[in-house]
């Protein structure tokens, strides 16, 4: 991208071609807008087609489907020039899916996260307020064939933010953002109906601060990161891990214990976690990348 454009979210796929979305309008010079993928030594692969515009505003979520398929989910209105609001899917060579059916009007607001379901279905998360003309708010989830999921039931009454949503093996859907709701503060945890589930632990003052990313590892622990300073009380600058219940996993004590607004993390295939924002150490030097153990130590 150029200088006044940013990449937002990137999604590898199985012949390891990489997808980038974002805002922006250049790739490595050539005109392309919001959506991009390139081959894996970096080039760009012209041979993904999102057609002369390709989504008209920002792309902030990326999945890779099991087809081949691809789930886009952001704050554009079109796709190459058809009204499609929020949430797209594409055919693996980039081209809109036309059997995917958000309807005539889509998202109304920002699609931030996508979970995908065991059974294919979607639960989106962000500044949402209703789907397809239905008031719906901040958690929605969607079927296989882009129709409103009625089955489910959002927790909120109104829109809040909801920056990101995982998924435990049970199918219950840890979710994180910036709201408060019953006992829960910036992050909570839904049936799989999108009911509270008041039996997770998350304390009685949450998060500090709003939670951008949560991760749910193989063990159903999680992994949260954002700009909050402390976890039910207990001090954790912008990472912390919980247990599966939601209490806060005393074992995972990060060093430097100042990280400030990390907004992406991500588990190695060695279990090391990768965090990547606007991180500082204790001296309250930059960097936009870090390595972490399981433990909470900086790998170096």
């Amino acid at each position: 991208t150029d200088g006044n454009s940013i990449g937002v979210v990137t999604a590898v796929q199985a012949d390891g071609k990489i997808l980038v979305g974002g805002n922006f309008a250049f790739a490595n010079g050539t005109e392309k807008f919001g959506l991009v993928r390139l081959n894996s030594d970096g080039s760009l692969d012209n041979t993904f087609n999102v057609g002369g515009v390709g989504p008209n505003s920002i792309v902030y979520e990326i999945k890779v489907l099991g087809d081949g398929k691809i789930i886009i989910g952001g704050g554009f209105g079109t796709y190459n020039g058809t009204t499609i609001q929020g949430l797209a899917r594409l055919n693996s060579n980039g081209t809109l899916d036309t059997t995917f059916n958000v309807g005539g009007v889509g998202v109304q607001g920002a699609v931030q996260g996508i979970s995908i379901q065991a059974d294919g279905k979607y639960v989106l998360t962000g500044g949402m307020n209703a789907y397809n003309g239905t008031p719906k708010f901040s958690v929605i989830r969607v079927n296989t064939d882009g129709t409103l999921d009625t089955s489910f039931t959002s927790p909120f009454a109104g829109q809040v933010f909801v920056e990101q949503s995982g998924l435990q093996t049970d199918g219950k859907i840890i979710i994180g953002g910036q709201f408060a709701t019953g006992a829960y503060n910036n992050f909570a945890r839904l049936t799989t109906t999108g009911a509270l589930d008041t039996t997770f632990n998350a304390g009685s003052t949450g998060s500090s601060g709003p939670i951008f990313q949560t991760h749910v590892l193989a063990d159903n622990k999680i992994l949260l990161g954002g700009p909050f300073g402390a976890i039910n009380g207990t001090a954790r600058n912008g990472m912390a891990r919980l247990n599966a219940d939601g209490t806060l996993d005393a074992t995972f004590t990060p060093s430097p214990t100042n990280f400030n607004s990390p907004e992406y993390v991500a588990v190695k295939p060695n279990g090391q976690y990768v965090y990547a924002g606007d991180l500082r150490d204790n001296a309250g030097d930059f960097f936009p990348i870090a390595l972490v153990n399981t433990d909470g130590s900086l790998d170096g």
